[in-house]
């Protein structure tokens, strides 16, 4: 933010709008399919297809004045009218749908996510400038963590959909309801050691993919809210991929046979 990127842009609504037209201009609403792939989906067209090309941006709540100032949280009706004003400019430019995060940028994860301004928000039928009178999409983003979270954000704000960030690096099975993990309390540690093996078993295969800090920092995401302190020191501790398959051998022995353990 302090280069002036990210969510320091929302102090620059004008900015943004000549962005998006910037990109619009450049990037053509329909474009016909360049490949093989492409085509193979559509193998009876006679005539070159057109498929659709968004152009989105994902946002915070736009805070006031004295909040830029201050740093300090400003009220929520104000949020959303220059929230609201800022998208009514992109959407002018040519803009497609829009990601909303229901904080200001001063906000951190401790502070709950304003479901209730997205709402007003998408209630503002900010108008499509392809579609005429219908609305922007707006997808929530914001304290979804689990599929129930997804379900009641879509009830509280009308939002066309959510992106979600904190709660599927914990569960990357989040959406799947045939997942253990996502099932019952008793049966969640077995469902996340499950992905966790899986995850495991991919890295290894593709053994330069991806950095050993990569895997122990998803590792953790995915289990430490399963593990008690010592555990989790333990865990903070591991070196190597192997220290992993070892560790998790040992917390859930049931999900992972032994002859896949590494010495």
């Amino acid at each position: 933010m302090k280069d002036g990127y990210g969510a320091a842009m929302l102090k620059q609504p004008e900015l943004i709008a000549d962005l998006v037209k910037a990109g619009r201009s450049v990037v053509p609403r329909w474009r016909c399919p360049a490949d093989a792939a492409d085509h193979n989906k559509h193998p009876t067209a006679d005539q070159p297809i057109s498929l659709p090309f968004s152009l989105s941006i994902k946002v915070r709540l736009v805070p006031t004045s004295s909040s830029r100032a201050t740093g300090a949280d400003s009220s929520e009706e104000n949020n959303v009218k220059l929230t609201v004003e800022l998208i009514r400019r992109a959407a002018a430019m040519g803009l497609d749908w829009v990601t909303i995060h229901g904080r200001t940028p001063s906000q951190r994860t401790s502070n709950p996510c304003q479901w209730e301004a997205i709402h007003d928000i998408i209630a503002a039928r900010i108008p499509h400038l392809e579609h005429g009178c219908a609305p922007m999409p707006i997808f929530l983003n914001g304290d979804v963590t689990s599929i129930e979270d997804a379900w009641r954000a879509h009830q509280l704000t009308d939002c066309r959909g959510v992106m979600v960030a904190r709660g599927l690096l914990a569960n990357p099975a989040l959406f799947d309801p045939n997942v253990a993990g996502n099932g019952e309390s008793e049966h969640k540690f077995r469902g996340t050691c499950s992905l966790l093996r899986e995850w495991l078993e991919l890295t290894t295969e593709h053994s330069n993919s991806t950095l050993f800090k990569n895997i122990h920092r998803q590792a953790y995401w995915m289990l430490e809210r399963h593990l008690n302190k010592a555990r989790r020191k333990v865990l903070h501790e591991i070196s190597d991929v192997a220290g992993l398959y070892n560790f998790l051998h040992l917390q859930c022995p049931n999900t992972y046979p032994s002859e896949t353990v590494q010495t």
